[in-house]
């Protein structure tokens, strides 16, 4: 991943500018000038350091793992012949039909199942409003008893 250094180009030009001494005597033009790198893009270093951290552990996760795929591989092979020697390769076969069949069957229920808890959560959080609302109007209903009374009793002592 490398990054096209556009801002290099023009900055070395603006260093010349910066190196002739001012002629003119103005002391605010004599600071030297800020590097307009860190203030205008000051995510560039640290992200690339970033993607480079990320990429450098994808990189050792696949080195870890990428073993794991042709051994898996014979295993499967390994697993499939002693099947067929076991049981033979129509029982082997009718086993692969039965589970061709009911993964799908399993799909279809657990989206059905999933489909019937969000509604169940929907009718949930409906309810809890309305208990919620209630409860907050009975508060509200308590103060204004307790505002009445206290006029009530107010005008009743004058």
């Amino acid at each position: 991943m490398r990054r096209k250094d556009v801002k290099g180009a023009s900055k070395s030009s603006k260093k010349e500018v910066a190196d002739v001494p001012n002629l003119s005597g103005d002391a605010a033009a004599d600071k030297p000038e800020v590097d307009e790198e860190d203030e205008s893009d000051p995510k560039g270093k640290q992200s690339t350091v970033n993607l480079i951290g990320v990429d450098t552990k994808r990189v050792s996760d696949f080195a870890s793992f990428n073993n794991y795929f042709p051994g898996s591989l014979f295993k499967l092979i390994v697993s499939f012949a002693f099947l067929v020697s076991i049981i033979g390769w129509k029982a082997l076969l009718t086993g692969f039909a039965a589970m061709s069949l009911t993964i799908p069957l399993n799909i279809y229920f657990s989206k059905r199942y999933s489909a019937a808890q969000d509604r169940l959560m929907k009718v949930r959080d409906v309810k809890m409003g309305v208990v919620t609302e209630a409860l907050q109007g009975k508060k509200v209903g308590k103060r204004r008893d307790s505002v009445g009374r206290l006029t009530s009793s107010r005008h009743t002592t004058n």
